[in-house]
């Protein structure tokens, strides 16, 4: 088909968006539901990973329905190290339990300092995160009530996630690659941490 409208449902006030992954609601047949990220843009630098929901309108050519589920914070990475564009994540997938999991890059420019934000948990960068179809923490992250932590975290210390699949039998996988080597397939589970 020619691009569907109705992306204008994401309300951004800047130029551009970057439009990443997309999934199915399971129930896509009946509900006609899709998932997808996306970048926006500030300033010529390329804000963090959002997660939004909207119905496909095959007479319409469009999506219709937009709503923004997440958008992960910080909005704006905040070091100066940060290459721009790189590691944003936003690969979906959704899993037997009815959650959306999604990655989120930690957006580091991989230079020789670092940038530790994937062991910080005030923050959704270097992350799996876990929400409800509605957007909220998904009940059972486990950083749920944790002083400092955002609530939808499921999994830590991710560098820049590029695979993410939902195996059929509930397993997720997710793949990433390291700054020098150290490329990783891993097994992704609740609240462990990869190392990053």
């Amino acid at each position: 088909s020619a691009p569907l409208a109705g992306l204008d449902g994401l309300k951004v006030g800047t130029p551009m968006v970057a439009l990443l992954d997309v999934v199915t609601d399971p129930d896509f047949a009946s509900n006609r539901t899709i998932y997808f990220t996306y970048t926006e843009y500030h300033d010529r630098t390329i804000g963090n990973t959002s997660i939004a929901r909207a119905v496909l309108d095959v007479n319409a050519n469009a999506i219709r329905d937009v709503k923004v589920l997440l958008k992960t914070h910080p909005f704006l990475p905040n070091d100066q190290t940060l290459g721009m564009g790189t590691k944003t994540g936003g690969r979906l997938a959704i899993g037997k339990d009815g959650f959306i999991y999604a990655t989120i890059g930690d957006r580091d420019n991989a230079g020789t300092r670092p940038w530790g934000v994937a062991q910080v948990n005030d923050t959704h960068l270097g992350k799996i995160v876990r929400i409800t179809k509605d957007g909220a923490p998904a009940p059972g992250n486990p950083f749920i009530g944790v002083a400092g932590a955002l609530p939808e975290i499921w999994a830590t210390g991710i560098r820049s996630p590029q695979g993410f699949v939902m195996a059929p039998d509930g397993t997720l996988w997710e793949t990433e690659h390291g700054p020098r080597g150290g490329d990783e397939l891993n097994k992704i589970q609740r609240g462990k941490n990869y190392g990053w």
